[in-house]
C-alpha cells in the first residue's frame, strides 16, 4: 500500500511541473491508490485519463491476506475500484476474460473498454532450448531439476517466501532461477546470497 501510494504522489509531482498542461494521461500503475490519486488529479483538472489494467484488485489478493482483513478491506477497495472506472475515460484489460469481468462487476459501458494483449506468443516456447545445455548453464548435475521464477519480484509475489522454501526443501541437484525485475529484486539477492543454488536473471 506504501509503495502505491508513493508511486501515486510522485506521479502527481511530475504532472504539476507540466507546462503546458498535458492533453491525456496514460497511466499503467499501481492498484489501487496510485489510480485512484492520478484519476483525482486528471479529474480535478478534466485531463483526459486512460488507465492500463494488468489485474483485477482486489480480487487478485485472494489469499495473501487473513480473511477478517479481506472482509473488512474489500468493500471499500471495489467502491474505490468502481470510482476509478468511472472517472477514467478509457480502460484497457490484458484480455478479452478479464475484460468482460471487468464489465460485469465495475458495471463500465463497453464502449469505455479496449483489450490489448500484452503476453508473449507461445509459439516461441514451442522448440524449447536443448536440456543438456541448460543443465550446463546453471551448474545442475544432469538429470538435476531447475525451478523457474519469471514475473514481477514485488512483494505481492512473495519471491522471498520462494526463497525460503526452496532453501528448507533441501531438495538434491536443483536449483531456482529468478527470472525478473522489481522493487524486491535486491533485498531479494541479499536474501538469497548464501545460496549458491539460486539464481537472478536479468530480463529486458
Amino acid at each position: 500500500m506504501r509503495e502505491s501510494l508513493s508511486f501515486g504522489k510522485h506521479v502527481i509531482q511530475h504532472l504539476n511541473t507540466q507546462r503546458p498542461v498535458p492533453d491525456t494521461v496514460y497511466a499503467n500503475t499501481w492498484p489501487l491508490f496510485s489510480q485512484a490519486l492520478i484519476a483525482r488529479y486528471c479529474a480535478k483538472r478534466r485531463i483526459p485519463l486512460v488507465l492500463h489494467i494488468q489485474d483485477v484488485y482486489p480480487e487478485a489478493l485472494a489469499g495473501k491476506a487473513p480473511r477478517w482483513m479481506t472482509n473488512l478491506a474489500n468493500p471499500r477497495c471495489y467502491w474505490l475500484d468502481r470510482w476509478v472506472a468511472r472517472k477514467s475515460n478509457k480502460l484497457i484489460l490484458i484480455s478479452r476474460r478479464i475484460r468482460n469481468y471487468f464489465q460485469e462487476t465495475r458495471h463500465v459501458p463497453d464502449a469505455k473498454l479496449a483489450t490489448i494483449a500484452n503476453w508473449q506468443d507461445e509459439a516461441l516456447f514451442n522448440d524449447p532450448p536443448c536440456r543438456e545445455a541448460a543443465y550446463g548453464r546453471y551448474s545442475v548435475p544432469k538429470g538435476g531439476f531447475i525451478f523457474v521464477f519469471c514475473g514481477s519480484v514485488v512483494p505481492s509475489a512473495g519471491v522471498d517466501l520462494l526463497i525460503r522454501a526452496f532453501r528448507s526443501a533441501g531438495i538434491r541437484d536443483t536449483k531456482l532461477v529468478i527470472a525478473g525485475g522489481g522493487s524486491d529484486l535486491s533485498e531479494c539477492i541479499r536474501f538469497a546470497r548464501s545460496s549458491p543454488d539460486i539464481r537472478f536473471c536479468a530480463v529486458s
